[in-house]
């Protein structure tokens, strides 16, 4: 099994040795930690860091993705085109709100703007899908999702 570097050193070992540092023990028998890791607080995914809001957004959107490859799988037999314009709106709410999440200014909102157009494309295509048959019954987490993508985008660009 391959471990990360992050999680392969002993957190309570260096604890330990800023503690010593800092109440004036000296002569620790392990050598100081590189220039790169930090005293004053864990390494991203290390120690039990909690995971970043970036990184539990990206995990929610993998479960959601699944759920949604579920979903093209159903209209695709039906309607191809559909199925496709439906990925293609779904990829481009998630690249326009990573390149808005690196942007400034007007750029920043632009990609925010083409963002919810492309959630909006995202609904109306389940919804077109649903309207002609090709699904029986949308499911209600991926539904929710969709909206709570749209409320937070409308919040970013209002």
């Amino acid at each position: 099994m391959r471990r990360s570097l992050a999680r392969s050193f002993d957190c309570a070992a260096v604890l330990g040795r800023v503690q010593d540092d800092a109440n004036g023990v000296a002569g620790s028998a392990e050598p100081p930690p590189v220039a790169s890791q930090s005293w004053t607080r864990p390494a991203r995914g290390g120690c039990g860091a909690l995971p970043s809001r970036a990184v539990r957004e990206r995990r929610e959107n993998e479960h959601d993705a699944q759920d949604l490859r579920a979903v093209v799988g159903g209209i695709e037999r039906h309607d191809p085109d559909l199925a496709r314009l439906l990925r293609r709106a779904a990829s481009s709410v998630t690249l326009n709100v990573a390149e808005g999440s690196s942007s400034q200014g007007r750029n920043r909102k632009a990609r925010y703007y083409n963002a919810l157009g492309s959630a909006k494309e995202l609904r109306a295509c389940l919804d077109v899908a649903v309207a002609a048959g090709y699904l029986e019954v949308l499911d209600d987490a991926l539904v929710d999702e969709n909206e709570r993508v749209i409320a937070t985008l409308i919040r970013l660009v209002i």
